[in-house]
């Protein structure tokens, strides 16, 4: 494996799934299977350089779940959202 441990993959895949439960879509449920199968095909990957590039997708992927978590909490308390359209 990569510079990268199992614990510090296995954490960032928890944290995807934990923060998919704020994303305010009807797709959410494909989405969260998409990531379940996206982190399983990958299980058993040797190639350094890829496992990097997809650790890279994911945290990407979990800093824009973030921020929707944050948008979430903070309409919910009545308060403005940071984003505007």
């Amino acid at each position: 494996m990569s510079s990268t441990s199992k614990q510090t993959i296995l954490s960032l895949y928890r944290n995807l799934l934990r923060h998919m439960k704020y994303y305010p879509s009807v797709r959410k449920d494909g989405m969260t299977q998409a990531i379940r199968e996206e982190f399983r095909a990958y299980k058993n990957e040797k190639d350094p350089k890829k496992i990097e590039m997809k650790i890279g997708e994911a945290k990407g992927g979990l800093e824009r779940l973030k921020a929707y978590a944050e948008m979430g909490k903070a309409q919910s308390k009545g308060g403005r959202s940071a984003f505007s359209i």
